[in-house]
């Protein structure tokens, strides 16, 4: 039970808690194994990462065709490449000698395909719990929050990802219960409080985004007493690069504004 504490206060204690849940997600061997196969994948420079997001913004994990082929995945026929910019070196001419200086550094355009576009060997996941349909009252709710902010959603089978926020869009997967698209609704509903422009999307790293987005749904969750979610295990693995309490003020901000609106009748003591 959490102690009767100043908002900004009760914040940081469940933050505190959340914070241990997902260092006990992350000393386990399954997890190890996640961030292994992670490993494989390539850090993109923010211009890139521009580029992928422009052309394919549904995008979770992208590699090159070869890196696919590494881990047990082959890039489906048909399926076209995600245009990227890769570094080269090249060698001055008539230059002998292996100096630094007689090196050019130059870009060429590459191709990566993101995991959707692949098949094969399943990536090692975390198992999660199914949640309960308890809340359904919970999806209209936000439904008629988002019409407010003029946020369009819809509700299509998704590949890979449970939801996607494309700036005042939002796409949900139509296969989940009610209770499930609320809460994949809050974290895409935060990414578009939070991260409305492409000029945020872009000075952000995925990993503060992803947190900002997923601590603020687990804190509306936790004050409107949902079914345990995978927050957990979700954060454990962008938790590694990057702290959850360097983002406390937006994230109590951003889940206030979604109880005030969804939930105007509880109490003060009980409001974040």
């Amino acid at each position: 039970k959490l102690s009767k504490t100043k908002p900004i206060d009760k914040t940081k204690e469940l933050l505190g808690d959340l914070k241990e849940k997902i260092e006990n997600v992350q000393s386990g061997e399954i997890f190890k194994s996640i961030l292994k196969t992670m490993a494989q994948f390539h850090s993109y420079s923010w211009c890139n990462t521009l580029l992928i997001w422009m052309q394919r913004p549904d995008s979770t994990r992208v590699a090159g065709y070869r890196k696919w082929q590494k881990l047990g995945r082959q890039v489906k026929k048909g399926e076209r490449g995600i245009a990227i910019f890769a570094p080269m070196k090249i060698k001055v001419k008539d230059s002998d000698d292996e100096n630094e200086d007689d090196w050019i550094l130059r870009f060429r355009v590459v191709h990566v395909f993101d995991l959707s576009q692949t098949e094969g060997d399943p990536l090692p996941s975390l198992e999660t719990q199914p949640i309960s349909n308890t809340h359904e009252e919970l999806l209209d709710k936000l439904k008629k929050l988002c019409g407010k902010l003029k946020i369009e959603i819809t509700f299509e089978e998704l590949s890979g990802i449970e939801g996607v926020s494309k700036i005042g869009k939002i796409v949900i997967d139509s296969r989940k219960n009610p209770t499930e698209q609320a809460l994949i609704l809050l974290h895409e509903l935060a990414h578009e409080l939070i991260h409305s422009s492409i000029e945020k999307r872009v000075e952000l790293t995925t990993e503060q985004k992803e947190l900002e987005a997923e601590t603020t749904a687990w804190l509306v969750a936790q004050q409107l007493e949902l079914p345990e979610t995978n927050s957990d295990k979700y954060l454990a693995i962008y938790h590694k690069s990057y702290d959850l309490m360097e983002s406390l003020q937006v994230i109590h901000t951003t889940a206030q504004t979604i109880l005030k609106s969804i939930a105007p009748d509880r109490e003060a003591d009980q409001t974040l």
